[in-house]
């Protein structure tokens, strides 16, 4: 999940830099990447949080 919205986010940087882009297109492209990015974000949190549990237990 975590790799599928990271190369999705990629993708939508790639769309944004290209000089063929519509500004509509680059609109549409930003919004999918940060949607993304929040997902990414998400999953690094929770991820995180696991860890810090798991490691307290071995303290």
């Amino acid at each position: 999940m975590f790799e599928d919205n990271l190369k999705k986010l990629e993708e939508m940087a790639k769309v944004i830099r290209s000089e063929e882009t519509s500004l509509d297109e680059c609109i549409k492209a930003y919004e999918e990447g940060i949607k993304a990015y929040e997902e990414c974000k998400k999953i690094l949190e929770e991820t995180k949080g696991k860890i810090e549990v798991y490691h307290g237990q071995n303290v």
